[in-house]
């Protein structure tokens, strides 16, 4: 009787295990190696179960988003050449489920990479490998560019991002931080949300980190570019760790 017992439970323990989707091991350890047939006896065995998610990779809220490059003359030499560095390794990182584009701004914004999904990494860091630094600041226009690169992709089932990386102080069109403040609470309204990233000791701190704060995005300072790469990285591992999104957008 206690081995029918015994065998029923065991039975609904991998029943529970297999309707979870994961795989189960079993190790019976008696407290000793032999006993007697045909005698009475009670035998302590040590039940160990463990279970393994049967998923090599796990689930997260695919991602829409668009970088936001400043190339700027300010940015010639190794702070370009950094942020180019983070931005190919981001592209390393993504899936094919994901989204990505990427905007460069001088004195005007230019889209380099098209919204689609991340199919063809190498091609997507071909074009990033391209961007030379001149001209001036147009701040405004490029996150604005970046915005309108999201909205083809725009849904509540994607975490939409715009990431935006700068050294300078806005110089070409709207330019004040109550216009990146207002700019930033139209987008979140949309179901879009701005990073902002300060590089160096020249940048406009109250444009970078008010834009992020109406947005509901995080704000980093990065003094030595080196550092980058590592804040892009820290970057993505947040919005990867999204289980998921209520956006109105549908």
């Amino acid at each position: 009787m206690k081995t029918i017992l015994f065998a029923l439970a065991l039975a609904a323990v991998l029943g529970v295990n297999r309707l979870a989707g994961e795989t189960l091991t079993l190790k019976l350890v008696p407290e000793r190696g032999c006993w007697l047939r045909n005698t009475p006896d009670e035998v302590v065995v040590k039940i160990d179960l463990s279970a393994v998610n049967g998923q090599t990779k796990a689930r997260r809220t695919p991602l829409n988003l668009a970088v936001v490059l400043d190339r700027s003359g300010s940015m010639t030499g190794p702070k370009i050449e950094k942020a180019k560095q983070a931005a190919m390794q981001l592209v390393d990182r993504l899936r094919p489920d994901d989204v990505f584009s990427m905007v460069i701004f001088s004195d005007e914004a230019q889209v380099v990479v098209p919204a689609g999904h991340v199919e063809d990494k190498d091609a997507l860091k071909e074009k990033i490998e391209g961007i030379e630094a001149r001209g001036s600041t147009a701040l405004y226009a490029g996150v604005k560019l970046g915005a309108e690169q999201l909205d083809e992709f725009l849904s509540g089932k994607r975490i939409n991002r715009v990431i935006l990386l700068s050294d300078g102080l806005a110089n070409v069109g709207p330019s004040t931080p109550r216009d990146l403040r207002r700019l930033g609470a139209q987008l979140v309204e949309t179901g879009i949300s701005v990073t902002t990233i300060g590089v160096g000791d020249d940048y406009n701190e109250d444009l970078m980190a008010g834009l992020a704060e109406a947005s509901d995005a995080n704000y980093y300072y990065v003094r030595d570019t080196e550092k980058l790469p590592e804040i892009f990285a820290k970057e993505l591992g947040e919005l990867t760790r999204v289980a998921a999104r209520d956006v109105p957008p549908g």
